[in-house]
């Protein structure tokens, strides 16, 4: 039921945290590597320190999004999987579309793919 209700509201919402979760460490890693000039304007120094600080507040807010959907995806599968444990055939789980299960092994995952395209990204920017 949750599957064909929010089943394209979960994908977008997974693809659009997990292109977050690439970006935003992404361009953290540009701006921490970036070379300042101590001669530069104060103000500039300033504004390069409020932009890290809001990077990391911006991936720590995607990270946080992520987990909250995952663990109340997780406690929904449990609680449908109660709720239906008459039904011997019928497994509960939340998935998007079919595709994938929303469970909390799903983060792991997602965190290695996210530290895979980063790798690649970063390899192509010193290029």
């Amino acid at each position: 039921m949750v599957n064909t209700m929010f089943g394209w509201q979960l994908l977008v919402c997974i693809l659009s945290l997990f292109t977050h979760t690439v970006v935003s460490p992404y361009y953290l890693f540009i701006v921490v590597f970036k070379p300042v000039s101590p001669f530069s304007a104060s103000y500039k120094m300033i504004y390069h320190k409020i932009y890290i600080l809001s990077q990391v507040i911006w991936i720590l807010t995607h990270l946080l999004c992520l987990v909250y959907l995952m663990y109340y995806s997780h406690k929904t599968t449990e609680e449908m999987e109660t709720l239906l444990l008459q039904f011997k055939y019928n497994r509960a789980d939340v998935s998007v579309l079919g595709l994938y299960s929303l469970n909390l092994p799903v983060i792991t995952s997602m965190g290695s793919s996210v530290a895979m395209y980063l790798f690649i990204l970063i390899q192509f920017e010193n290029s």
